[in-house]
C-alpha cells in the first residue's frame, strides 16, 4: 500500500486525470483501490461498506446508475467526494452574458 507523500502525490494524479478527461471514474477507483491500495475487490468493498457487486458494477462503469452518496462512500477513503466541475472553460463568460448554456 502507497502511504503518506505518495499517496497524496497519486490521489492529485488521479484528480488532475480526471479533470481533464483522461480517466474515467471506473478507472479512478479500480486505480486506487488496486494499484494505490493493494486491495482486492472483496477487501475494499468490505472497508468502504458496500457490496462486492456494487464495487464491480462501479468498476465496470456502472456509475451513472449509482447515487451521490454510493460514491461518496467509495472515494471518503481517499478524502474525495463527488462534486461540481466545469465541462468547458467559456461557461463563466457564457453566464457573464446572459446567454444560455446550451
Amino acid at each position: 500500500m502507497i502511504r503518506g507523500q505518495a499517496l497524496q502525490e497519486a490521489i492529485q494524479g488521479v484528480q488532475r486525470q480526471l479533470l481533464l478527461g483522461e480517466l474515467s471514474v471506473a478507472d479512478a477507483l479500480r486505480y486506487l483501490r488496486r494499484d494505490v491500495l493493494k486491495m482486492n475487490q472483496a477487501e475494499f468493498a468490505s472497508k468502504v461498506g458496500i457490496s462486492k457487486r456494487t464495487l464491480s458494477s462501479l468498476e465496470g462503469g456502472g456509475v451513472d446508475g449509482m447515487s451521490v452518496s454510493t460514491l461518496n462512500q467509495v472515494f471518503k477513503i481517499f478524502d474525495l467526494e463527488v462534486g461540481l466541475v466545469p465541462i468547458r472553460t467559456s461557461v463563466p463568460g457564457l453566464l457573464e452574458s446572459g446567454r444560455p448554456i446550451q
